[in-house]
């Protein structure tokens, strides 16, 4: 009787530390990626843009372009948040597509007579926007047509996942690359460029 509590013992002890053993493994990180905590932040789209930088070069390691892109709070992993009210939209609808472009206030930093752009400096990704599109309002575009949903003077809550990219493409017989920091919900490679409009679902009203 008493072997045979002796043996159920053993067994318990066994079993107990091997359940502390899967415990103790799961909770500690396995690796310095593990052990990084993500973190959320949250800006107006303008902040967000702003936060968001690039730099660009011709004829760099051997691709005709060369892109990268930073966050100056963000890491991969993290997620950023925006809140801010709409203040402008404007509809695009035509036989081969239809979307949305919601715009929000932006800060008149630069201009688009001011705005100095130059290759090898990392610059607002919200600088480059203007600079590109001479528009002063950091936007977004939304696929399909949302003004059932949303109007000016709504606030809205969008979450980006940021996410690390390596990728080529080509446009106008240019190989063009791109590195760095991105969010996961509008990168897209396609044949001629890049970049993807958002799915309204991203798009919450609070």
């Amino acid at each position: 009787m008493n072997l045979k509590r002796k043996i159920v013992t053993k067994i318990f002890l066994v079993i107990f530390i091997l359940y502390l053993l899967i415990l103790i493994y799961n909770y500690y990180p396995q690796n310095e990626s593990d052990a990084k905590e993500h973190k959320s932040v949250t800006f107006t789209a303008d902040e967000f843009f702003y936060d968001w930088l690039r730099k660009s070069y011709d004829d760099f390691q051997g691709y005709d372009k060369y892109h990268e892109y930073k966050f100056k709070t963000l890491n991969p992993g993290d997620i950023a948040i925006i809140k801010d009210t709409i203040s402008n939209i404007e509809i695009y609808n035509n036989k081969t597509s239809n979307w949305t472009k919601i715009s929000f206030n932006g800060s008149k930093i630069y201009s688009s007579d001011t705005f100095a752009y130059s290759n090898e400096d990392w610059i607002p990704y919200r600088g480059d926007l203007l600079y590109m599109s001479n528009k002063t309002n950091p936007h977004f575009t939304i696929d399909g047509i949302i003004t059932n949903e949303l109007k000016i003077g709504d606030t809205v809550k969008i979450s980006l996942h940021i996410i690390r990219i390596d990728d080529t493409y080509e446009h106008n017989n240019n190989t063009i690359h791109m590195k760095g920091e991105y969010p996961e919900e509008i990168f897209y490679i396609h044949p001629g460029g890049y970049g993807k409009r958002l799915d309204k679902e991203y798009i919450i009203k609070i």
